[in-house]
């Protein structure tokens, strides 16, 4: 009996209703986010090795500051570009063809576009519209050009920038413009170098020429073997007998015949030849003023006559190994 009441008792214990406070269960807890990446843009650092032989042959140097992560690594470089002589900063783009700006951008240059048929890519794949600017100047490191730039609507990019910590995107210097200047990024020192067009060789005269035939006063040499030929973009090195001169070249915008100014220094002063060249069925023939000044004046044609002060060289590629 004593044992069914304490069953009894309990069973009531348990059916009435609570009389306390019911406790709330605790919190889930909350899975902290990290932090967007964190992004800082580097200056550059002394030019390097290879950005000093650049310099040395013509290019002209372009700083540009690089976006580095937390772990050390780089990513886009940028850079100030000039539209109409305004600033924009802009990211090197190595894989896009052109150059571009931002809409935003476009408007505020107060420059005149329009839109065009075809899209560009977007994130995951999306078709973008683009348009294109009527003709600009574009200058880089104050090297100029006339140009016509896309229009794209960049909102898609910087919304990645931005959580980045990256500053927005005004557009991206392209292929195109590196192409025509000969462009050659060096990543060690965050520069960009661009060759002037005006000393780029031509692709018909690059490479190492010997000489078969030279002609001065009127007069055939004996030794035309002496004098040795080797274009490269920036550079050409003249031997003559066992010196060789090292020279910035200079080629003019003339059709027939082509110019060519070679300076160098010899015994501390500066020098140079002016002439002019041709590249016909792989022979080359270069006539050249050869009283050590760079002239306005220079052969008309290739011929060396008596007290004209001319040299004729005739030249074929020469093979490695010395063969032609």
């Amino acid at each position: 009996m004593r044992f069914w009441l304490i069953l009894v008792a309990a069973a009531a214990t348990l059916a009435r209703p609570a009389d306390r406070r019911e406790t709330a269960p605790p919190p889930r807890p909350v899975r902290e986010q990290a932090p967007p990446p964190q992004v800082a843009l580097a200056p550059p650092g002394p030019p390097s090795a290879a950005g000093r032989a650049l310099t040395a042959i013509g290019y002209v140097e372009v700083p540009m500051t690089r976006a580095v992560g937390q772990d050390g690594f780089g990513g886009a470089f940028y850079l100030t570009i000039r539209v109409n002589d305004r600033p924009v900063r802009v990211i090197l783009d190595t894989g896009a063809v052109h150059t571009s700006l931002d809409k935003a951008v476009v408007r505020a240059l107060g420059l005149t576009s329009r839109h065009t048929t075809k899209t560009g890519s977007g994130i995951g794949g999306s078709e973008i519209e683009t348009g294109v600017t009527d003709p600009v100047e574009l200058s880089v490191g104050g090297l100029a050009t006339q140009a016509q730039l896309g229009v794209i609507d960049f909102s898609h990019v910087n919304v990645g920038t931005d959580r980045a910590g990256m500053p927005p995107t005004q557009g991206v210097l392209g292929d195109s413009f590196l192409a025509l200047f000969a462009g050659v990024v060096d990543y060690s020192g965050s520069r960009l170098y661009l060759l002037p067009p005006y000393r780029q060789a031509p692709p018909e005269l690059v490479g190492a020429w010997r000489c078969v035939r030279e002609e001065q006063n009127g007069r055939a040499g004996p030794n035309p073997g002496r004098w040795r030929l080797d274009v490269a973009p920036g550079v050409v090195r003249l031997t003559e007998d066992d010196v060789t001169y090292t020279c910035q070249p200079q080629y003019g915008t003339s059709a027939t015949p082509k110019e060519i100014d070679l300076r160098f220094v010899f015994s501390g002063q500066t020098a140079g030849y002016s002439g002019i060249f041709a590249v016909e069925n792989r022979r080359l023939k270069l006539c050249l003023w050869t009283d050590g000044e760079v002239k306005t004046t220079r052969p008309k044609t290739f011929a060396a006559p008596a007290g004209s002060g001319y040299v004729l060289l005739e030249f074929e590629p020469e093979l490695p190994g010395g063969g032609k």
